[in-house]
């Protein structure tokens, strides 16, 4: 059964051995029962004060009369006193609190929300010297571990992946490279590392049923970025370059491997090769297998409630800068870095610069101990 999903009526209870008096409470137990169901089903009574009676009582015993009805409700309950008439017999029904309540509404509130998101956003990219221009799809997954005060939400996101298009290579660039295509990967091991971070996420809905609408905040992550203070995040114009950040900007570790920013893995497979860190014939010049990176990200959702436990709607990206702020060559050591016209400021200009376009998402409540491994499993 659904966790969230709660059942629309109250349990009658049956007793074990079945007496003519327990016969005659049961008997007036489904009358109330059914009686008090009117604002979900109709009974099979019309208007006429006679089978309208034991309708009142929700049809309750069948009775001949309105007070047969009525006394059925009083079986079932604590009210229904002997009534004379179709109209007693539905006063009756007001012995529902003998047993039987609707819940109002099909899902179940919470005071805490674990939710899986996936993003799947429209890109595209301009030319570069070793890059064409393109276009592609980004697929970013969430974990979200919210505190709910009735339809507010306050809590934290973390990044659990990214996808990322693969970059043709201009003829300079496959000259440099000697191959066609660079694939930039960031493993699944890099978002599970204790050291990723956090950050706020708030939002707030109308509701806990579908198809009440949800919407979260702009959310914003620096992932291997730490600005120095006094400068807005959310705001600051991202440089054209690794090394104009303002003076005090850190690359953290935030993976936890002992290299600043994130690792992302280029793949060496299939006419993907490595990015070249200078140009080079045929691939001649070092080529980097670890490439260290900043970034930004600010996402809001607005969806709805499409069952207890699933969302969807559409997403806003509106930042989704990176910066490479190292690498580690191929067979060799760490690229040089740390200023202009060095291996890691080559990479870094022959980047992919995303252009963020249109998105959807899509959002499973999860078990609140969840992990990133189950925000992947439950969004594919």
């Amino acid at each position: 059964m659904n966790p969230r999903r709660l059942p629309r009526f109250g349990v009658l209870s049956v007793p074990n051995v079945l007496t003519p008096a327990s016969v005659l409470a049961l008997a007036g137990s489904l009358a109330v029962a059914c009686g008090t169901s009117n604002s979900q089903v109709q009974g099979d009574g019309g208007t006429s004060s006679g089978s309208s009676g034991g309708s009142g009582g929700s049809s309750g015993s069948s009775g001949s009369s309105g007070s047969s009805g009525g006394s059925s409700g009083s079986s079932g309950g604590s009210g229904g006193s002997s009534g004379s008439s179709g109209s007693s017999g539905s006063s009756g029904s007001s012995g529902s609190s003998g047993g039987v309540v609707y819940d109002g509404g099909m899902c179940q509130a919470l005071t805490a929300l674990t939710v899986g998101t996936k993003i799947t956003v429209a890109v595209t990219w301009p030319a570069s010297t070793a890059g064409n221009a393109g276009s592609g799809s980004v697929d970013i997954w969430l974990l979200s571990k919210f505190t709910a005060s009735g339809n507010q939400f306050t809590g934290t996101s973390q990044t659990c992946g990214i996808t990322l298009p693969g970059l043709t290579l201009t003829s300079l660039g496959k000259l440099a490279a000697g191959g066609s295509d660079v694939q930039i990967t960031l493993p699944s091991s890099v978002w599970e590392a204790p050291s990723m971070p956090t950050y706020a996420s708030t939002g707030s809905q109308t509701g806990w049923d579908p198809p009440d609408t949800f919407t979260i905040a702009p959310t914003l992550a620096l992932i291997g970025l730490a600005l120095p203070s006094g400068t807005d995040p959310a705001t600051y114009t991202w440089p054209s370059s690794s090394w104009s950040f303002p003076s005090g900007t850190t690359f953290p570790d935030s993976d936890g491997d002992s290299n600043p920013g994130i690792t992302a893995t280029p793949l060496d497979t299939n006419g993907d090769v490595y990015p070249p860190t200078a140009i080079g014939l045929g691939g001649s010049a070092p080529a980097a297998d670890m490439v260290y990176i900043a970034t930004r990200t600010q996402v809001s959702l607005n969806g709805a409630w499409q069952s207890c436990t699933d969302l969807s709607g559409t997403a806003d990206v509106t930042l989704f800068d990176n910066h490479v702020v190292g690498c580690h060559i191929h067979g060799g050591s760490a690229c040089t870095t740390g200023a202009a016209n060095t291996q890691a400021d080559f990479v870094d200009q022959n980047r992919t610069v995303y252009k963020p376009g249109t998105a959807t998402f899509v959002a499973k409540a999860l078990a609140s101990n969840a992990a990133c491994a189950d925000a992947l499993s439950a969004l594919p």
